[in-house]
């Protein structure tokens, strides 16, 4: 289905979501849905949605990457040709999300050779308090890439917002001259908790970039989740036709985990 799609996008176009949209046939990218820590053969086995999200977390002594949770895992039986070889035949998208700098490049070189025809995103965190620096991925980056660029903070203001820009001026990244990016897409990950707090500088945010998007995410380990009331909020102020939504509801553990914090 993607490949339908993959055609008609240009660089940098934000299209790329509308596009995105199209081939998963939903409506806005909020509707994407998530299949999470596919770091093994048997989670791969058991994964059931439109994406997958993967670890990138050690190299084998063969140069293969393995999907592991680095520094909590430091091997699995799933390595990244098989994981991209399952995605390829169940037309699934694919984020992996890059754990140690050294593992861009191995990353890079097999991606360039398998040309795959479902969309991949490559994901690490490198605003904020970084693990990576940008630079590691702005160097392997080519047109047909997409980069999910995370920001670690407990808050975002207007200087944040600035460094971001410059951050992605300095990489290449940003093309000051005509204001589009270089690569194919650029979607920032950030806490949907910690969006809550900042959705105007981050509508600022995609105003001063318009082919790029957000994705809000509540960590796979996070008891609280998201009220209905908060996500409305959330949609409410920000320009959903650009927001990727990864984000699990609140239970009755997580209003009881939220109910000790403020107690």
């Amino acid at each position: 289905m993607w490949k339908a799609a993959v055609g008609s996008l240009m660089v940098g176009l934000s299209s790329y979501v509308d596009d995105l949209c199209n081939s998963f046939h939903i409506t806005e990218p909020s509707s994407l849905t998530w299949a999470h820590a596919v770091d093994s053969q048997a989670e791969l086995e058991a994964a059931d949605a439109m994406f997958y999200e993967s670890d990138a977390g050690a190299l084998s002594e063969d140069g293969r990457v393995i999907m592991c949770h680095f520094p909590t895992q430091i091997t699995s039986d799933l390595y990244l040709d098989e994981l991209l070889s399952a995605v390829e035949k169940r037309e699934t998208g694919l984020k992996i999300d890059i754990k140690l700098e050294k593992l861009v490049a191995p990353i890079g070189d097999l991606l360039s050779r398998v040309k795959l025809g479902v969309p991949v995103w490559w994901n690490a965190d490198v605003f904020g308090k970084k693990k990576l620096p940008l630079e590691a991925l702005a160097d392997v980056a080519t047109k047909d890439t997409v980069l999910s660029l995370g920001y670690i903070g407990t808050s975002f203001g207007e200087a944040e917002r600035k460094d971001i820009i410059k951050q992605l001026t300095d990489s290449g990244l940003l093309l000051p001259a005509s204001g589009e990016i270089s690569c194919r897409h650029i979607t920032f990950a950030f806490s949907a908790r910690l969006a809550l707090s900042c959705t105007t500088e981050l509508v600022k945010l995609l105003d001063a970039l318009p082919s790029t998007s957000l994705t809000l995410w509540t960590g796979v380990n996070d008891p609280r989740g998201l009220t209905r009331a908060e996500e409305l909020r959330l949609r409410q102020a920000l320009p959903m036709s650009r927001v990727f939504l990864d984000i699990k509801r609140q239970t009755w553990l997580g209003w009881f985990a939220s109910w000790l914090e403020w107690a």
